[in-house]
């Protein structure tokens, strides 16, 4: 069980810091809304624990969450992760925009979306972006691909190994000014880019010869075969630069046994 160290006195969101030991805390927990004692002794770390109740299992990760939320709010500003287009395939990267810290309009906390209620929705100009704070369940699927349908640039800011005794002014640090445990879970302009990437490409039927996967007329000819150029698909396409995307039949397999079959490559070779 983790130290739970901010918890609910009077509405407000506290630290174990700023309350008087024992019941006098008059402290709830943020998860269960148990009475909590305030323990501040001198050989353990200062926290909060249910009086004459279960601990609650959630009860650190949503004071966690909710400190999270509370700074960004306070603080009105973010750094963000730089933004980068990876090709499906190989190691081809383009870095569009650096790391940078913005300074927000406004901000607003499990504001819904639509069919979404992010964790908070950051304004700037006219522009959104939602950000979505991971303790102990990341975005899932389905949120992701209600997100990418509204087209709104997303951030995951990971605490799940966040010191358990981590201070406020700590959380606020890596917050606002690091980005190691940020990271872009979809970016407006990267999906722009990509569509724009997909319409431009060639389209390779994959060919099945023997045990080998080929694409006939390879733009940049990686192979010849009888004055044809052609490519591999595993050996040349899957870490060719110009490679955007290997397409895949849309069926459900048993990945732990079995693959699934490649149909086509999306080529930026001639362009």
């Amino acid at each position: 069980m983790l130290n739970m160290t901010y918890a609910l006195k009077e509405g407000i969101l506290t630290s174990i810091e700023d309350v008087e030991s024992g019941l006098k805390c008059n402290c709830y927990c943020l998860s269960c809304g148990a009475l909590l004692e305030a323990h501040k002794g001198t050989k353990k770390a200062h926290h909060f624990q249910h009086h004459n109740s279960i601990e609650c299992k959630y009860g650190y990760e949503t004071s966690l969450h909710m400190l999270a939320k509370s700074i960004i709010e306070k603080e009105m500003n973010l750094v963000i992760p730089e933004v980068t287009f990876n090709f499906k395939t190989g190691d081809y990267e383009v870095r569009s925009y650096p790391a940078q810290s913005i300074k927000f309009d406004y901000v607003e906390l499990e504001k819904r979306i639509n069919n979404i209620i992010p964790d908070i929705v950051l304004h700037y100009g006219n522009k959104t972006l939602i950000v979505e704070i991971f303790v102990t369940h990341k975005i899932d699927k389905v949120k992701l691909e209600k997100i990418k349908a509204r087209g709104i640039s997303t951030i995951e800011i990971d605490l799940s190994k966040a010191d358990r005794n981590i201070s406020e002014d700590d959380l606020k640090r890596m917050l606002t000014t690091d980005c190691a445990e940020k990271r872009w879970i979809f970016n407006r302009y990267v999906d722009n880019v990509y569509k724009y990437l997909i319409h431009k490409a060639q389209k390779f039927p994959i060919i099945e010869r023997g045990f080998a996967l080929h694409v006939d007329y390879c733009p940049i000819k990686s192979r010849y075969w009888r004055g044809k150029p052609y490519a591999n698909v595993v050996d040349d396409c899957s870490c060719c630069k110009y490679c955007l995307e290997i397409e895949h039949e849309q069926e459900k397999y048993d990945f732990e046994y079995d693959y699934p079959k490649s149909i086509a490559v999306y080529c930026l070779g001639k362009i």
